[in-house]
């Protein structure tokens, strides 16, 4: 059981945290759009800003706007190589990327969300991908209930406690029908999401699991459904399992 750790708290630092992702998300944003993305007081989002100037992990050009400094650059490269999976799925994934030249995404579970922690982008003007670092939940989506599907009972029971989010219309808010699914899914190791996580859009994925059959991640390629057929499917889903066998042999 994950320990509850929020009367811990440092607040000054959890607005830093928080102003760093918002800037992230959205870089070239003044100080007041920022602010109020993060629910601080203009005064307070100047005192955080600053401080994170100085120590180089925001910049501010002549127009006020913010964006991430070099430090924040050396400890996303620090992150990448202490994750050993990124490097493992890395020359899968560019294999993947060349064969469909659509996005390849890389996901992990931290809590009850799924991450992306690598990503391929399409060479398409039109393209469906989640940006590195995006949390999201578990009940939709093709590399969402792929982790789901392969996670511990409690996980599951926790993911799919009611009230569920929809991401679109179409997205499964049913828990006994997603948990039928992902029985499914185990038995047949991929899964294919079609409109559930994002309109006019699919996505091929499958797990990557340990040898001692641990998950791990999961990987999948995804675009827009104008460039999906049977054909393709078919033919993704086998790419995609042994990409992924491949990587979860390397583990």
């Amino acid at each position: 059981m994950t320990r509850d750790l929020s009367h811990y708290k440092i607040e000054a630092l959890d607005n830093g945290l928080r102003l760093l992702e918002a800037v992230a998300m959205q870089p070239g944003r003044t100080l007041t759009p920022l602010a109020e993305a993060c629910g601080m007081t203009l005064s307070q989002a100047y005192r955080v800003a600053a401080t994170l100037q100085q120590s180089g992990y925001l910049t501010v050009d002549e127009n006020k706007r913010y964006h991430l400094g070099l430090k924040c650059l050396k400890l996303g490269d620090a992150a990448t190589h202490a994750i050993p999976l990124i490097q493992l799925a890395a020359d899968e994934m560019d294999f993947l990327a060349r064969e469909t030249q659509e996005s390849i995404s890389l996901v992990v579970r931290e809590g009850l969300s799924r991450v992306t922690v690598d990503l391929r982008d399409s060479p398409h003007a039109i393209r469906v991908s989640a940006p590195i670092g995006e949390h999201r939940p578990l009940h939709f989506g093709a590399t969402g209930q792929c982790i789901l599907a392969f996670s511990a009972p409690d996980v599951v029971d926790r993911a799919l406690a009611p009230p569920l989010g929809r991401a679109t219309e179409f997205t499964d808010t049913d828990p006994n029908s997603i948990r039928a699914r992902l029985q499914q899914i185990r038995e047949r190791k991929y899964h294919v999401a079609i409109r559930d996580y994002a309109d006019h859009a699919f996505a091929v994925g499958a797990p990557i699991q340990s040898r001692a059959g641990d998950l791990v991640g999961a990987i999948s390629i995804s675009g827009p459904l104008a460039r999906f057929d049977d054909q393709r499917e078919k033919r993704y889903v086998a790419l995609v399992t042994a990409a992924a066998a491949r990587v979860s042999q390397r583990l």
